[in-house]
């Protein structure tokens, strides 16, 4: 039965955790792949839009439209990329900068209530499996 399968455990857990991120940031006005737009700008600012959508696992059409609907609401700002001036860098902007802090405190909520009934060594744990399962398919 596909209910016994651990893939499909961790598609419903992954499923269940989109569906409450969408639901939680959705008070500050964001939906989880804006989020993690937001995120992977943060962590490599001036990005590139290819690099960001490797970064957020989806299409470079997908990426360009989130970033799009960020730059709308004044979160982002594109300007011409140093190395390449036919790419566009992607940057926070002083409210992006503060949306996301608050995006940050939603994640760690929500994931603090996923983890709960797990002690600290359970977390560790289970963290050290999904990272084991993952080398597992990437080689």
């Amino acid at each position: 039965m596909a209910t016994e399968l651990i893939g499909y455990q961790i598609k419903v857990a992954q499923q269940t955790l989109r569906n409450t991120m969408d639901r939680m940031l959705s008070e500050i006005s964001l939906t989880t792949p804006q989020y993690a737009v937001l995120c992977g700008v943060e962590e490599i600012p001036g990005i590139s839009n290819a690099d960001l959508a490797r970064y957020c696992f989806v299409t470079p059409q997908t990426a360009n439209e989130i970033v799009k609907s960020l730059e709308k609401k004044s979160l982002l700002r594109l300007c011409p990329h140093k190395s390449n001036k036919r790419k566009i860098a992607i940057g926070l902007t002083n409210a992006g900068i503060k949306t996301l802090k608050e995006a940050h405190k939603v994640a760690i909520t929500v994931e603090k209530a996923m983890l709960s009934t797990l002690d600290k060594g359970e977390q560790k744990r289970f963290l050290q499996y999904l990272q084991c399962c993952i080398k597992s398919l990437e080689t």
